[in-house]
């Protein structure tokens, strides 16, 4: 809840929240605000006097006598702190956004916004490389300190760096800066302090170098002294290098010279794993010690014996000298960068960019692919490639690095801009993207049941990002270009999760159809191969949510009958074709007597033969390996046996042609138990309206014997089924015509497949052989 202090001024400019975040130097303290008019963040600084007085007193520093003397000080240093701050503008110190406003009752000022000191944060959070960038930041901004103005900070401590949201390391606490004149070494004198005063009135001597506190010389190398006691003090968990009270030089004094026996016995050995220094990483010991070593004394002899240590050997120290560090650091200048540089750039950041600590993704990562992608989001001019090429990696590495956030985080950062970039934008590439990393979107969203939650925010949220990515990748203008090929086929590759998190309505009246469409229209034999693998999906995948058989019968059986013969051509695309028919068959076996289909009632056997059967033989034809005729053969084989057992069935239901069938016959009377079977068609009367056609009635024409060392027995009649008049429900294939004969295939696993290459039928007839024979006879 943002508030604010007055109506003036700075009170007047910024909504300050009435929470601070932290407090810095012990009398700093920091509040979140916003401009009123830019929304941007900041911090309020504010320094409340009466609150300080009211403890210097409870404590006894001051009384009335001394009261206005010490309260001039401490105001003088604290307006000498702000005042260096606002002079110096680089981009690793703190901003000074809106200058001091000196009231009656406290002291305020305006920074850029910062969240954090080293003193305040949770040092769990530092991960390696967070405080490799920070101290590259910090080092940084000491060489412009040192080598453009000349001057040394010398109070380098956690309380004087701040960081910004996206971990950011900010140098401030300038009230002790010193200038040196031509680069002279300069002497200064440094009193003890009253442990009773404020802690910003003096130095920190934890975090001091010997060259100051102890030789009295103010010189560059008092910074990169205080810059190794900060890194013992980073990865130490917050312990001091120099342990003793800030305000007694003899206890600073004791302490180094146990440090420097600790040094002397690390030279002398060579081993860097003291127990004292087992927390400082094993890629940080040599530049630590070489950086405590060289900067215990300035050296001031007019020859100098040996090069003194600068901030540029700690820049371009090992230490900096990795591909993470040089990544960061490429962050830092991404706004400036061109659109080339940008997509080179993006693209090798994709293998790196889970190397990096859930703070820094967080903190720095997602706001500057954030705001590469937002500029066009907001407008509407034509994407160039480039253009194209920095959103699409952008959200690639937001979706790889959303891997290791929680699902508040992804929420709140991540996925607002996926649907905005879908709302915004028409990129297949961006689209693509999305469908190929949904089980990443559907883990942080907590959507990882399509059975459970469906009420909840996040399920519907999910299921509605579905159906609008589903929409604009299905169908696309330009749908024969490349990208939109492409699109389709990743669409496709991941439908599955499309129908899961479906209702079935939405199935089949949004999703089918389109997909059906999409059958009928593309150009694309790799398309249309994998709307055939959604359709047998849908089919025999979605357990309850199965495509019902009247979609199957009005909708699916006759579109793919419109199938042209040069797509059949395609190998991959009969294969699937056979494997839908499979399913198709099975499918449709499993239901019981009729269908009602457009208001007729339809026989189950007889769609299974007109509508499968009579097609899969069609597309026999168009094989040429041997293992898609096999499975042809064994589907055709299992049609069979199916058809068959309804006919076993009806025979078993007639009294009389099941006793004849059990009892011994001879050939005539085999020819009279034959005869009887066209009464089956008899059997069950059919509507006029009705679209199928009667079966042809048997007629049996007595062929000669053949005889195979065996007795004449039934198997010397051969039925022959004349073609059936009319128009069907599902037009059959034309037999081959032998006489005034039709003769269907006969299917049984000894048939004997042999071709005539004089006749041009579809398929040749076929010669009974005597495995053939031998099986009519048993």
């Amino acid at each position: 809840m943002f508030t604010v202090f007055k109506t003036s001024g700075i009170e007047g400019s910024y909504s300050v929240s009435s929470n601070p975040l932290f407090v810095c130097d012990d009398c700093w303290t920091i509040y979140p605000a916003k401009h009123r008019t830019t929304k941007k963040k900041a911090s309020v600084w504010q320094f409340n006097k009466r609150d300080y007085e009211s403890r210097l007193a409870h404590d006894g520093v001051i009384n009335r006598s001394n009261r206005d003397l010490v309260m001039s000080d401490i105001y003088s240093n604290l307006k000498k702190y702000i005042s260096n701050l606002s002079k110096l503008k680089h981009p690793n110190f703190l901003t000074v956004i809106e200058p001091l406003e000196d009231h009656k009752n406290r002291l305020l000022f305006v920074t850029e916004y910062v969240v954090n000191s080293l003193v305040t944060l949770d040092k769990s959070t530092l991960d390696e490389i967070i405080v490799t960038k920070g101290l590259l930041q910090v080092a940084t901004g000491l060489k412009f300190l040192h080598q453009s103005i000349s001057t040394v900070h010398l109070n380098i401590n956690p309380n004087s760096i701040l960081l910004t949201e996206n971990f950011d390391w900010k140098i401030s606490g300038l009230q002790f800066i010193r200038a040196l004149v031509n680069d002279t070494v300069a002497e200064k004198f440094v009193d003890p302090q009253d442990s009773r005063m404020p802690q910003f009135l003096s130095l920190d001597f934890r975090f001091c170098s010997p060259n100051l506190l102890l030789n009295h010389n103010v010189d560059y190398i008092d910074d990169l002294f205080s810059l190794a006691c900060l890194i013992f003090y980073l990865f130490d968990d917050g312990s001091s290098l120099i342990r003793c009270d800030s305000s007694s030089l003899l206890d600073y004094e004791r302490s180094f010279n146990r440090i420097k026996q600790l040094l002397s016995s690390v030279q002398s050995t060579g081993n860097l794993d003291h127990p004292f220094f087992q927390r400082i990483p094993t890629n940080y010991k040599q530049v630590f010690f070489s950086l405590i070593q060289k900067t215990q004394q300035s050296n001031k002899d007019v020859i100098q014996l040996h090069k003194p240590f600068s901030v540029d050997d700690f820049i371009n120290s090992s230490i900096f000298n990795n591909d993470l560090i040089r990544i960061l650091n490429v962050v830092d200048e991404f706004q400036a960068l061109p659109n080339s540089d940008r997509v080179q750039f993006l693209s090798g950041l994709r293998n790196q960019i889970n190397s990096f600590p859930k703070a820094l993704l967080i903190n720095k990562f997602i706001p500057i692919l954030c705001q590469a992608v937002d500029p066009y989001l907001e407008t509407a001019k034509k994407l160039q490639t480039d253009d194209e090429q920095i959103i699409s990696l952008s959200i690639e590495n937001l979706l790889l690095l959303s891997k290791t956030l929680s699902q508040l985080t992804f929420t709140d950062k991540v996925f607002p801009v996926l649907n905005r970039c879908l709302e915004s934008l028409d990129l297949n590439s961006v689209k693509s993207l999305i469908i190929t990393h949904l089980d990443i979107v559907k883990s942080k969203l907590g959507v990882t049941d399509p059975h459970q939650g469906m009420k909840s925010k996040h399920y519907q949220n999910f299921q509605k990002l579905l159906l609008q990515l589903f929409d604009k990748s299905i169908s696309h203008g330009s749908s024969a270009l490349p990208s939109s090929i492409k699109l389709q086929e990743t669409l496709l590759d991941n439908l599955k999760m499309f129908l899961d998190y479906q209702s079935y309505s939405t199935i089949t009246n949004r999703l089918f159809p389109a997909i059906s469409d999409l059958f009928s229209t593309t150009t694309s034999l790799k398309v249309k191969v994998l709307t055939i693998q959604a359709f047998i999906l849908m089919i025999n995948g979605m357990e309850e949510k199965n495509l019902d058989n009247y979609i199957i019968i009005e909708k699916i059986l006759p579109l793919i009958r419109k199938t042209q013969e040069s797509n059949l051509k395609n190998a991959d695309l009969l294969a699937n074709l056979v494997k839908l028919y499979v399913h198709l068959f099975r499918k449709l076996r499993a239901a019981t007597g009729k269908l009602s289909i457009g208001g007729n009632e339809v026989q189950v056997s007889d769609l299974i033969l007109e509508g499968v059967y009579f097609e899969v033989w069609k597309l026999s034809k168009f094989v040429m390996a041997g293992d898609e005729l096999k499975e042809i053969f064994r589907l055709l084989t299992e049609i069979d046996g199916y058809l068959r057992g309804l006919i076993k069935v009806r025979v078993g239901s007639i009294p009389q042609i099941k006793q004849a069938l059990q009892e011994p016959q001879e050939p005539q009377e085999t020819l009279q138990t034959l005869q009887t079977l066209q009464t089956l068609q008899t059997l069950e009367p059919r509507t006029p309206a009705h679209r199928t056609p009667k079966m042809a009635p048997l007629h049996l024409e007595k062929t000669p014997n053949v005889r195979f060392g065996a007795t004449t027995n039934a198997s010397s009649f051969h039925p022959i089924i004349k073609a059936p008049q009319g128009t069907s429900f599902m037009q059959p294939m034309k037999a081959t015509r032998i006489g005034s004969s039709v003769t269907p295939p006969t299917l049984s696993s000894n048939i004997d497949w042999k071709a005539n290459g004089n006749n041009n039928s579809l398929f040749q007839p076929i010669k009974p052989t005597k495995k053939l024979y031998n099986g009519l006879s048993r």
